[in-house]
């Protein structure tokens, strides 16, 4: 993170965590408090990657053999294989680490949102 500063890429906010866009297209990769994603508008990944995130304060120093590995490789798999053509797989959440990312990043992106809803509200 601190080279891709360096070179001039801007950190930004989202919820709790900060993350910098490189590149086109690839996704994400989380990295505790920040995480580095595509450069794509999209709301779903950056609560998925937040989702990794809340994964590693709960996994703790097991995060890499349980989840962060095993989703690298199956990452890695799975685009290997779309490019050679397979369209038939089944969804990235459907392995429980990545369906887990996917709720606890929801959660708390929602609770947030609604949190500060509130307290907009009441301070009118």
């Amino acid at each position: 993170m601190l080279i891709l500063i360096i070179c001039g890429k801007r950190p930004k906010r989202f919820c709790y965590c900060y993350y910098i866009e490189v590149g086109k297209c690839w996704g994400g990769l989380e990295l505790g408090l920040f995480f580095l994603k595509d450069s794509r508008e999209s709301l779903s990944l950056m609560k998925h990657e937040q989702g990794h995130g809340l994964q590693n304060i709960y996994w703790g120093v097991l995060m890499p053999f349980v989840i962060t590995i095993p989703s690298a490789i199956r990452y890695w798999y799975r685009r290997a294989l779309t490019t050679r053509g397979r369209t038939d797989l089944v969804p990235y959440s459907a392995i429980w680490f990545e369906a887990d990312a996917d709720r606890r990043g929801a959660e708390l992106y929602e609770y947030l949102t609604e949190t500060r809803n509130r307290v907009n509200s009441t301070s009118l």
